[in-house]
C-alpha cells in the first residue's frame, strides 16, 4: 500500500512495499519535471542498485516513446503527471530531449553520485589525485597485507600483549585468522565510533592481595551442615583459589547468590554464608569487568594499527571503498 503525504508535486513521500509501483511513481514525478521544462542535468534520480537505475532510465524512455505513437498512452501519461492534455508533438520532444542528452542525464546509484561530488572536490576532501573505486577482490588483498604488516612489526611485545587479551589467554588460536576476525567483523564499528568509546566500560576495583587471601580463609574454614552446601562451597573455594572467575560465578553456590537466590536444590543458604561469599562475588565481577574492559581496549589499539597501514596502503595506490567516499563527504 502507497502512503503518499503531498498531492502536489512540491514534496512527496511515497511508502510502499516492493512491487506496488514506486518506479512508476518516480518515472511520473520525472516526466513531470520534463514537461515543465527543466534540463535533465538538473534532475537527479537516485537508488541503490545499478539494475534499479537502469530500471528508471529504460521505463522513462519506454513511457515516452509509447506516448509518442499512441493516444491512449499520450492521455495516460497527461494524466499521471497532471498536466493538460499532451500532443504528440511534445511527446517527440521530450523523447529527443532525453535521446540528445542521454550523456547528461543524472539517474544512477547513490555510490555513483558521491562519487561524482568527491571527485569534484578531491583536493578539499584530502583524497588521491584520480582515485578510483577499488574492486572487492583487490581490497581483500590490500586488507591482507595491511594485517601482514601489522603482524611483522618490529614492535611485537605490545602486539604480543594485545593478541593474548584477544584470546584470552588461547595461544592455541592462529594468531593471524584472529587479526582477520577482528578486522573483518569489528573494523566497520571501528570506523563509525570515536576512541573514548572503547575506553569507557566501566571498571571496579578487585579485592588487594590480601584481603582476597583473607575473603578464600574465611570461606575455607566456614563449617556447613548439609552435605550438598558443603560440596559447592569446596568445589566454589577451589574455582576462586584458582582464579577461575568466570566459572565461580556462574555455578555452585556463588552462582546462586550472585543472582540473588539465597536457595540450593531447596535448602537455604544462611545470611552468614551469604556475607562470607559476597566479597568473592565482588571480586569476581570486578575482575571479569576488567578483563572486559581491557579486551575491548586491545580491540581498539588491533583495528586502529591496522587503520593506519590499511589507509597508507588505500592512498599508495590511489585507490578508495564507497564507504571511504561517503565518511569523507559526511
Amino acid at each position: 500500500m502507497s502512503q503518499v503525504t503531498d498531492t502536489t508535486w512540491a514534496n512527496l513521500l511515497i511508502r510502499a512495499s516492493a512491487g506496488t509501483g514506486k518506479t512508476f511513481q518516480l518515472t511520473s514525478r520525472y516526466l513531470h519535471l520534463l514537461a515543465e521544462g527543466e534540463s535533465t542535468s538538473q534532475i537527479l534520480a537516485t537508488t541503490f542498485t545499478r539494475k534499479a537505475a537502469h530500471e528508471i532510465l529504460d521505463r522513462l524512455l519506454l513511457r515516452l516513446a509509447h506516448a509518442c505513437r499512441d493516444g491512449t498512452a499520450r492521455e495516460e501519461l497527461a494524466s499521471v503527471i497532471q498536466k493538460a492534455p499532451i500532443v504528440q508533438q511534445e511527446c517527440e520532444w521530450m523523447l529527443e530531449k532525453m535521446v540528445k542528452n542521454l550523456h547528461r542525464v543524472r539517474i544512477g546509484t547513490l555510490d555513483s553520485f558521491f562519487a561524482q561530488i568527491a571527485r569534484s572536490f578531491s583536493l578539499e576532501l584530502g583524497l588521491p589525485s584520480r582515485w578510483q573505486i577499488v574492486e572487492e577482490v583487490h581490497d581483500q588483498r590490500i586488507r591482507a597485507d595491511a594485517v601482514q604488516e601489522i603482524l611483522s612489526d618490529e614492535n611485537v611485545s605490545s602486539l604480543r600483549t594485545l593478541l593474548n587479551l584477544l584470546s584470552k589467554g588461547d595461544i592455541r588460536r592462529n594468531i593471524n585468522g584472529l587479526v582477520h576476525d577482528t578486522v573483518d567483523g569489528l573494523y566497520d564499528l571501528y570506523l563509525e565510533t570515536s576512541r573514548e568509546a572503547w575506553f569507557e566500560v566501566p571498571r571496579h576495583k578487585p579485592l588487594g592481595e590480601q584481603d582476597l587471601a583473607n575473603a578464600l580463609e574465611q570461606l575455607r574454614e566456614v563449617e556447613i551442615i548439609s552435605k550438598r552446601l558443603a560440596r559447592a562451597k569446596s568445589e566454589d573455594y577451589q574455582r576462586a583459589l584458582e582464579g577461575n572467575w568466570e566459572e565461580f560465578l556462574a555455578k555452585g553456590l556463588a552462582g546462586k547468590i550472585s543472582s540473588g537466590v539465597l536457595t540450593y536444590y531447596r535448602t537455604e543458604i544462611s545470611a552468614e554464608l551469604v556475607q562470607i561469599y559476597q566479597p568473592l562475588i565482588d571480586h569476581a565481577a570486578a575482575e571479569l569487568i576488567g578483563l572486559v574492559a581491557m579486551q575491548t581496549e586491545a580491540t581498539y589499539e588491533l583495528l586502529d594499527r591496522f587503520h593506519a597501514v590499511y589507509q597508507q596502503r588505500k592512498t599508495e595506490r590511489g585507490v578508495l571503498r564507497f564507504d571511504d567516499v561517503t565518511r569523507s563527504l559526511a
